[in-house]
């Protein structure tokens, strides 16, 4: 009985942990979403004078996509105890689509609150 108590204990303890991970992805994407917004409608330039220059450039059916991404590890403890540790990706891709006159007309933002801070404190500056 000791052990199915336990084994319940943990699933209930990943599905947590599965679940705030999922949200504060989306956190993420809606705090970076919510400072890019700002940029459209103006010069592609005004963002390029923020996050540099993009890291790819993709054409689809007229429209130019500018893309700006980021990708690192990190390394996180397993738990409380001495568990050990788990190597972690931070990631973020930005993802801006831009008129025949450099506007600013779309964007997509994808990825966690680690990789999407660094574009979040440049945007900031």
């Amino acid at each position: 009985m000791t052990e199915l108590l336990l084994t319940g204990t943990i699933k209930m303890r990943l599905i947590f942990l599965a679940t705030i991970g999922a949200a504060l992805l989306g956190c993420a994407a809606a705090r970076l979403s919510h400072d890019v917004k700002a940029y459209v409608g103006r010069d592609i330039h005004e963002l390029y004078a923020r996050l540099g220059n993009p890291t790819g450039k993709l054409e689809t059916t007229g429209d130019r996509v500018y893309v700006w991404s980021i990708s690192s590890e990190g390394v996180m403890p397993k738990g409380t105890g001495a568990e050990g540790t788990i190597t972690v990706q931070r990631d973020c891709t930005l993802e801006v689509t831009i008129s025949a006159e450099n506007i600013i007309r779309s964007y997509q933002v994808e990825g966690s609150d680690a990789g999407c801070a660094a574009f979040r404190r440049q945007l900031s500056r």
